[in-house]
């Protein structure tokens, strides 16, 4: 029982973790071009 709520722990993070990443990656990128758009 424990472990199987330790999986959904870890595979939940996971899912966040994830989805936190891509979200400050889409972030970056979108920054970059703002700021590349800007110089040219």
């Amino acid at each position: 029982m424990n472990y199987l709520i330790l999986a959904y722990a870890l595979i939940f993070s996971g899912i966040i973790g994830y989805q936190v990443s891509l979200f400050v990656r889409a972030k970056k990128l979108e920054n970059f071009l703002r700021n590349h758009n800007k110089l040219t």
